[in-house]
């Protein structure tokens, strides 16, 4: 499966800010892949540990981007001075790489385990912010931050590109501009995978109304390619059959 920043330089560029990002910027996406961090082989003659770190780290590129835009909306000012997108985006990869093993793609998707890392991140950050005085594995004791030990130098470039990276920049001005249950909906339903019903009851909606406006919502943003590389598969496509 090739990472959405390629999925995003294959595509066509579409009228509007979408015409914006030309050639130059698809050349940029193009290099935005992240550089492989191979283990050491040494004791593993069979070339385990190398497979699935490889495994690990395309699988890792192919949701970085929605992570981090993800990041971004959920992450409230007042809490940036404790947890920066980037650095979430880095802790993922830190817990996720260590955890991998245990990964089993039959139960659930690579995207919903690490949106799931993400979101324990997300809250435990939140938990310390109210003065929780459990200690958090990961995070440093003295600044209250995540200390993210052992990040390689080719992670951290690969986080600052895609926060600089002019078609997540866009989706995100997009969502930025969206009214307030809408955008809500967008990160529920489009980066979450949360289906219609779970997201209703948050936002007030009922369940039918949730659905028809997710799927007024999506069928914009699908209309923008560097909105439709970043969504989560489609859920609540189509109507429910007659009960």
């Amino acid at each position: 499966m090739q990472p959405p920043l390629l999925i995003l330089a294959a595509a066509a560029p579409l009228r509007g800010r979408e015409r914006r990002l030309g050639a130059s910027a698809l050349r940029r996406l193009r290099d935005s892949r992240m550089d492989r961090t191979l283990p050491d082989d040494s004791g593993d003659p069979h070339g385990l540990g190398r497979s699935k770190n490889v495994r690990f780290e395309e699988l890792y590129a192919d949701v970085a981007p929605a992570l981090y835009a993800w990041a971004e909306l959920r992450i409230r000012p007042a809490l940036r001075a404790r947890l920066e997108p980037q650095d979430l985006l880095q802790e993922v990869w830190l817990r996720g790489r260590k955890n991998f093993a245990g990964f089993d793609d039959r139960g659930v998707g690579f995207r919903a385990w690490a949106f799931r890392i993400g979101k324990n991140i997300l809250m435990e950050a939140l938990r310390a912010s109210r003065s929780d005085p459990l200690p958090h594995p990961g995070w440093s004791s003295a600044t209250g931050t995540l200390a993210l030990d052992g990040i390689p130098e080719n992670v951290t470039s690969f986080t600052q590109r895609l926060a600089r990276e002019e078609s997540v920049r866009a989706f995100l001005d997009h969502a930025g501009a969206l009214e307030e249950t809408d955008r809500m909906l967008l990160i529920h339903c489009g980066l979450e995978e949360e289906a219609c019903a779970t997201a209703a009851p948050k936002l007030g909606l009922s369940e039918d109304a949730a659905i028809k406006r997710w799927q007024r919502l999506r069928t914009k943003l699908r209309e923008l390619s560097w909105s439709r590389a970043l969504l989560a598969p489609d859920s609540d496509a189509a109507p429910r059959p007659p009960t």
